[in-house]
């Protein structure tokens, strides 16, 4: 199932994260920042920063692609979401995240079952 958002969003909005009053974890950036962050990446910019061969011409159409890619599933039915989200559980909790208990005695013996 796709998200639904209860309020639309700027096409601008940077990327960010929240959780919203449905109790769901939102992640969102604006088509136009997607775009700017495409044009800036590392691949795509020379050794001073400045841009380089990329444009995104069609910001909606490439966030669309974008998106499609996000959910593309791998051999083990991994996504890049669920990639990104197991790393930011791990950094959660390896910060001290409040909201969980971890039982440091099942992870001596080899962790969960």
């Amino acid at each position: 199932m796709k998200p639904q958002y209860a309020s639309p969003m700027r096409s601008d909005t940077v990327l960010g994260a929240s959780v919203n009053s449905f109790g769901e974890l939102v992640v969102v950036i604006g088509v136009e920042a997607l775009a700017t962050a495409a044009q800036c990446h590392p691949d795509y910019v020379d050794v001073e920063g400045n841009p380089g061969p990329l444009r995104v011409i069609s910001p909606t159409v490439f966030a669309r692609q974008v998106a499609l890619e996000l959910d593309h599933e791998d051999e083990a039915g991994d996504t890049i979401m669920h990639r990104a989200l197991d790393q930011a559980v791990e950094a959660a909790i390896s910060g001290g995240a409040q909201g969980v208990e971890l039982d440091e005695a099942m992870l001596s013996f080899g962790g969960m079952p």
